[in-house]
């Protein structure tokens, strides 16, 4: 009967081994408890994005989801989730994912306004490298919003509000790259209407669009 137990027991520890090395761990190990994300309403895409590597915590145990996002950390983030090859650093740390968000069409000068990547990133800007990373090219300059509000990608800071000049913490962040990569997969994500039909206006000053369907 000991034998017995000692056998079960080996294979118990080999059948884990191989889980850890196949990369079954990766959903616990995201889920690595950062003391101040217990309860935020970005938690299990914090968690997401964590265990896809795109992304990491702090080295005092914090994942910092309130801490304002810059240009450059967005583009670095949303490159590494798409798996964009990245060249070789030189210069600046950012300039290899920046040259790599502009091969893929993901970023195109221009869609910041000014060059500097250090600047806090827009809930505009991020609109528009989420929508480009839909592969949605053809689009009007005051459209960025709406396509990223009508697939789900982007919604409201509050009812029918945008924000399109607020700026974007790390929560923020992740959470719309994690709705990237679930449209990008296939999945259709739940839209806040409200954002969409704020976004038509935004668009072309009138929400005709959006409120039709009702009528």
């Amino acid at each position: 009967m000991k034998k017995i137990a000692i056998f079960m027991l080996t294979v118990t520890l080999m059948l884990s081994t191989a889980a850890w090395h196949n990369g079954e761990h990766s959903a616990n190990a995201a889920s690595v408890s950062f003391s101040d994300i217990q309860g935020h309403w970005a938690a299990d895409s914090i968690n997401g994005a964590v265990a896809k590597g795109y992304v990491d915590g702090y080295p005092d145990g914090t994942f910092g989801p309130d801490v304002t996002v810059s240009r450059a950390e967005f583009v670095k983030m949303m490159v590494v989730a798409l798996g964009l090859e990245v060249g070789l650093a030189n210069g600046k740390w950012y300039t290899p994912y920046v040259d790599a968000a502009q091969a893929a069409g993901i970023y195109v000068p221009g869609d910041f306004g000014d060059p500097y990547w250090d600047k806090p990133l827009t809930r505009l800007e991020m609109s528009k490298v989420a929508v480009r990373a839909l592969d949605i090219t053809d689009v009007e300059p005051t459209q960025w919003m709406y396509h990223a509000t009508q697939n789900g990608i982007i919604n409201g800071t509050a009812p029918g509000e945008l924000s399109p000049d607020g700026t974007t913490t790390r929560a923020q962040a992740v959470t719309v790259i994690e709705r990237v990569l679930a449209v990008k997969d296939g999945q259709e994500l739940p839209v806040d209407k409200y954002a969409v039909s704020a976004a038509e206006i935004m668009w072309h000053n009138t929400n005709i669009m959006t409120m039709l369907p009702r009528y």
